[in-house]
């Protein structure tokens, strides 16, 4: 069936990429292959090791270091298929099926919503089992998964999506040949003669070095931007003895030809050009006399050739530029009368098609060019933040990488064409396309039926006047655009396809998203960019960073930065929709976290957590980034993985500093993590002595980070509550049958969740007239509960600025925190305080300092259940002492 393929001997693999991180969870992998060995079936299950012996791997399953993710592999042999997923002490068949498979036979795993499903020659067959894991990823290993089984036959058309394709798109195009820039193709390796795996591993290398920015690069593109290796390197001996011959069509316009014509000649010192300049007939008589006299202008030393053509007739914009196209020899670029072009523009519309002739058109980023529309895509917009073209280019030209993009089709306003496509498939069809609208477009669709690239080429902006250059026809436009469309699907059925396809995936996305990143600073040039740096599990370090943001973000420039996995999430707070960059773990390096820090102008990093992160990573970018930085302490990780400080018996561990028995009981705690507790202090203690700033928000706190790290700088800067909250509390409350208490927030076993239920049994014994509120949820009530005789009740969430009216319609007299560990802060004990309720609370942290200060509650020293039964059965015979507690709280404020 294939003159070509791929020959694999059962000792040999391509490895492309381990895993591929962007793709998880919904990808699909399809292939021709015709095995000559059978392969080991193995039953389907959720766990084991099945996949380790007996297999015939066509994809490898890469292992993403985790017990929670996994990589996904495909053994095939002449018996049929299997699917494997791979992770620590993990590799079990999640699909598995029994089907011959003698000759070329094509094979498609469509991974939705981590299941996979089988498609063979395009007949679905099979569904497997969804994996429990967190996530599932596309591998990148070819032919073998060592050691565990080596595929042996032929191969060829080996396919990776990035989405799930459907039943019609697996068996519509498996015996088509792609062009390579289909939207979501990731991974495409045709072969069309026989190709040993050493071979085949060596022209991958070539078309990677030879080719366009792919969706890999696109996906992490705010940091491949400063990846030296994804530039095309080039002298200037490129340019030696290269014309390129622009052609500027003109009808009308004065204003804005006068001024594209000054960027032309004021802009181009950078290659030699010819200038065709065609006036189609322009009644404007200025037009005729401004060109005459540009004859007698000096001429930009880089003008080789000036050719004015004065049309006696209007033969419309298409054969205008035709006129042009026919007589010049050299790479034409068509460019509008309605342009503004920047320095050095001419030398990067030609370069990619110099260095690579399969490609037919180039087009830049412009304010008003479609699918190459900069800000918003698909919309004509104004040049951002009133800067002038050279300006918003010189972002362009810095940040973007100078290789294209492949898009589906140039756009004509500003455009080089290969004059070897030309010569192949002629110009223009003007007598299709008469006035204009599509002719580029068909022109493109051509080039592309051969296999040529029309490409996007990320470092240059030209500024777009959109219509002015067609002025004779502006009230026909809609008419002929809806006319030539029809001309374009006649002659490409499923141009509009192809078209969709590209919009509603959107390659180019990421680099538009970077660059409005790094171009905010222009907007707001003296507020100071800073990053804020946290977890991804909310809670009180998450409050006080949105409140602090809240504060700031009128002054300062807001960026955050989160953990997802294995890629970090960096959000830029400073436009109307905030953007999000992914960047991967594994891309990540000192020099690009400095670089990236950088062109966002960040000029602080304020680190509110590291949970989730690489933290010896972490140490060094920051550190590397040089730019100073704030650590605030909201728990106790900086001290230890468990970062309440609860130790392996569930209890608190005292603040114990002596490292044997801090190590013996992480190994306990974290029995599969390896962890030197010496070593992670050391060099936590490094990376705060080196902070400009550490911040505790309590005195209690600051004394038990001290304890640990003596010689460090802690300044105590309290958390503010920035909610209004009204006092509610009445004496009344005491008056009921019942003393009614509460606990609240979100109470889990370090927030003391087993006392509460503790005391719940105690008073249930005793019938104590006790009824308990939980104000929030627990671990073991996430939902709103209460008991059938009413005395225990779980609300549910809440919002903090409705917690005081909750705690008077419950008519709660006191309220109890019941943390087992340490509170650094405990924004419930301030706002409980503020609507008036006193508190009681076990001997510990921030939340028993205040109530000492302000004396507006009782301290438990025992952190037990029958402790705190002790104290509430005294209170309950002598509720005049809750009340003496809560007139403490009257003033404060």
């Amino acid at each position: 069936m294939f003159q070509g393929y791929v020959d694999f001997h059962g000792q040999q693999r391509m490895i492309i990429k381990d895993l591929f991180w962007d793709l998880k969870n919904d990808f699909t992998y399809e292939f021709w292959v015709s095995p000559i060995q059978e392969h080991k079936l193995t039953r389907e299950t959720f766990d084991g090791v099945s996949g380790i012996e007996g297999q015939r791997y066509i994809i490898g399953a890469g292992h993403p270091g985790t017990d929670t993710e996994a990589g996904t592999g495909v053994s095939v042999g002449t018996n049929g298929v299997s699917v494997f997923e791979h992770s620590n002490n993990h590799l079990p068949a999640m699909l598995a099926c029994k089907v011959a498979i003698k000759n070329w036979t094509h094979i498609a795993i469509v991974y939705r919503d981590k299941t996979p499903y089988l498609y063979v020659n395009g007949n679905y067959i099979k569904k497997g089992r969804r994996s429990s894991k967190q996530n599932v990823y596309a591998s990148g290993q070819f032919g073998g998964f060592s050691p565990y089984g080596y595929f042996e036959g032929k191969a060829n058309h080996i396919r990776i999506w990035s989405y799930p394709r459907t039943h019609l798109q697996v068996r519509s195009h498996m015996d088509k040949q792609l062009t390579g820039d289909e939207q979501g193709l990731v991974i495409n390796l045709n072969y069309q003669q026989p190709t040993s795996v050493q071979m085949a591993i060596e022209e991958y290398k070539e078309i990677q070095q030879q080719r366009f920015l792919d969706q890999t690069i696109l996906n992490q593109y705010c940091l491949e931007a400063f990846n030296e290796t994804n530039y095309i390197k080039h002298s200037d001996a490129l340019f030696k003895g290269i014309q390129a011959d622009v052609i500027l069509p003109i009808y009308n316009n004065y204003e804005l030809t006068t001024k594209c014509l000054e960027t032309v000649f004021n802009n181009c010192e950078d290659v030699d050009y010819n200038l065709w300049i065609i006036n189609d007939a322009s009644p404007d008589k200025r037009i005729y006399s401004f060109l005459e006299d540009l004859k007698s202008k000096p001429a930009p030393k880089n003008l080789k050739k000036l050719t004015i053509i004065h049309n006696d007739v209007n033969v419309g914009y298409v054969q205008n530029i035709n006129k042009g196209l026919r007589l010049s020899k050299n790479h034409p670029i068509i460019l509008n009368s309605d342009t503004e072009i920047p320095p050095k523009c001419f030398q990067r519309l030609i370069q990619p098609i110099l260095v690579n002739d399969h490609i037919s058109s180039v087009t830049p980023f412009s304010n008003s060019a479609t699918i190459c529309s900069f800000p918003n895509f698909l919309e004509d917009n104004e040049l951002p933040y009133h800067m002038t073209v050279n300006e918003v280019d010189a972002y362009f030209s810095k940040y973007n990488i100078n290789k294209g993009v492949v898009i589906p089709t140039g756009v004509g306003f500003c455009m080089a064409l290969n004059r070897n496509v030309i010569n192949k498939i002629g110009v223009f069809d003007d007598k299709a396309f008469g006035k204009g609208y599509g002719e580029e477009n068909d022109w493109c669709m051509r080039a592309r039926t051969l296999g040529y690239k029309n490409i996007l080429i990320p470092n240059l902006f030209v500024y777009h006047k959109h219509g002015g250059s067609f002025g004779q026809i502006n009230n026909m436009k809609q008419e002929l655009m809806e006319n030539n469309l029809k001309i374009l699907l006649k002659r490409y059925p499923n141009y509009n396809e192809i078209i969709q396809d590209f919009t509603a995936f959107d390659p180019i996305k990421n680099i538009r998203n970077f660059i409005k990143s790094v171009m905010v600073n222009q907007q707001s040039p003296l507020k100071k960019g800073t990053l804020f740096i946290n977890h991804a599990m909310g809670g009180g370090a998450i409050h006080f960073q949105s409140n602090y943001i809240n504060k700031v973000k009128n002054e300062q420039r807001i960026f955050t930065l989160k953990p997802n996995n294995h890629e970090l999430i960096l959000t830029d707070h400073n436009h109307q929709i905030p953007i999000t960059h992914k960047l991967s773990i594994s891309k990540l390096n000192d020099t690009n976290f400095r670089q990236l820090l950088n062109a966002l102008h960040i000029e602080l990093i304020f680190i509110n957590h590291l949970l989730g992160y690489p933290t010896d990573k972490m140490f060094s970018w920051i550190k590397h980034a040089g730019i100073d930085y704030y650590f605030f302490v909201h728990d106790f990780h900086c001290l230890c993985p468990s970062f309440n400080l609860i130790n392996h018996n569930k209890q608190y561990c005292n603040a114990e500093t002596d490292p044997n028995v801090c190590q013996s009981c992480l190994e306990k705690l974290f029995p599969r993590e390896q962890i030197n507790i010496k070593s992670r202090r050391l060099a936590f203690e490094s990376f705060l002595k080196s902070a400009k700033k550490v911040i505790a928000p309590s005195e209690n706190t600051k004394n038990i980070l001290l304890k640990y790290y003596r010689d460090i700088k802690v300044e105590v800067h309290e958390h503010t509550i920035d909610v209004q909250i009204t006092r509610t509390y009445k004496e009344n409350f005491l008056k009921n049958k019942h003393l009614n208490i509460a606990f609240v927030g979100a109470i889990g076993p370090e927030k003391g969740s087993n006392i509460i239920y503790e005391l719940k049994d105690f008073i249930a014994k005793e019938h104590l007239p006790i009824n308990i509120k939980v104000i929030g949820f627990t671990d073991r009530h996430g939902k709103p509960y209460k008991s059938n005789d009413g005395k225990f009740e779980v609300t549910g969430s809440y919002k903090v600025e409705h917690l005081s009216q909750l705690l008077a319609d419950h008519q709660i007299a006191l309220v109890v925190n019941s943390s087992i560990c340490p509170e650094t802060y405990s924004y419930t004990t301030s706002e409980v305080m503020l609507a008036g309720y006193p508190i009681i609370t076990f001997n510990l942290g921030a939340p028993a300092d205040r109530i000492k200060k302000h004396q507006c509650g009782w301290i438990v020293d025992k952190a037990t259940s029958l402790d705190l039964l002790i104290l509430l059965k005294r209170l309950n015979e002598h509720r005049e002492e809750i009340n003496e507690k809560a007139e403490k709280l009257r003033n404060l404020s």
